[in-house]
């Protein structure tokens, strides 16, 4: 099978060398210098970590001739402060917290009893749930992944999908 299913070796472009850009899309160099940044993340490290790669590839943009953007403000989805709880960190990401994980276990429990459909949580509930999602420049979506195509539609400009443990840790197995 792998003598005639031959796979191609990786290619290690770098990341900027490659077009991103959706139909209809803002590409990053025409980003107003004070950006809103919207992160679906569950988790308080990984969110920090994601923030932090997303400052440095925005310096990374604007090279060294540019004026560095400035993040004006940053709203998270879904965060679970736990971890961080106690630290300067964690008090930061909670004030940061727009709609908290409570919200998003709440609606799936509606789902799981009928309460709600898999439509309805996108036009209905994630609009009311998750306001702001559609003015920030940059929207990082990462954990529930399973949101993420429900807010595409609505994005007229950058969104980045982020996977790590988004599809490993968000279905149950079933027996």
């Amino acid at each position: 099978y792998e003598d005639m299913h031959v796979l191609p070796g990786p290619r290690l472009e770098p990341w900027h060398s490659v077009p991103l850009r959706p139909s209809g899309a803002v590409m990053l160099s025409a980003l107003p210098p004070a950006l809103r940044i919207a992160m679906l993340q569950f988790h308080d490290g990984s969110a920090l970590e994601l923030l932090s790669s997303t400052k440095a590839a925005l310096r990374s943009l604007s090279g060294v001739q540019n004026v560095e953007p400035t993040i004006h403000e940053v709203r998270l989805y879904f965060t679970q402060v736990k971890a961080l709880r106690n630290t300067e960190m964690g008090k930061w990401l909670a004030q940061h917290v727009v709609a908290d994980f409570a919200t998003l276990k709440a609606m799936f429990q509606d789902l799981q009893d009928g309460q709600m459909s898999m439509e309805e949580v996108g036009k209905v509930w994630l609009p009311k749930e998750a306001r702001g999602l559609e003015d920030a420049e940059i929207v990082i979506c990462s954990e529930p992944m399973w949101l993420c195509p429900y807010i595409r539609p609505r994005r007229t400009s950058a969104m980045l999908g982020v996977l790590h443990m988004a599809l490993l840790n968000e279905f149950p197995t079933t027996p």
